[in-house]
């Protein structure tokens, strides 16, 4: 699976891309900063619901893919500046880290995926 397969499906809105097509390698869902660094690697996507510049610092640091803010987490203004700043791609969800976790683990398997509503 790629960045695009994310941005094709409806289920899914662009805060901020990078630009970038990286090929995803696996999912991890944390709202632990601590837990997502440990478990994290290259081309990840991070799924939570914590909209903080820590999430940014991880991800950075971690080289992921992407990350997938759930539950419908509208991210404050500064985020969107450091996203961009540090060219993090960004989605958002409107379903619960769980739901957000199947529809991309069933677009990564290629099975029937939610489209949005």
């Amino acid at each position: 699976m790629k960045i695009s397969d994310l941005i094709n499906n409806r289920a899914f809105k662009i805060y901020f891309y990078n630009g970038t097509n990286s090929i995803i390698n696996n999912i991890v869902c944390s709202d632990l900063h601590s837990y997502a660094l440990n478990k994290l690697n290259n081309n990840d996507i991070w799924i939570t619901v914590i909209a903080h510049m820590n999430t940014l610092a991880v991800a950075k640091l971690k080289n992921i893919a992407c990350i997938i803010l759930a539950d419908g987490i509208k991210p404050p203004q500064d985020i969107l500046k450091a996203a961009q700043e540090h060219k993090i791609t960004i989605f958002l969800s409107q379903y619960p880290v769980y739901e957000t976790a199947i529809t991309v683990n069933n677009i990564m398997n290629d099975k029937s995926v939610r489209e949005g509503e």
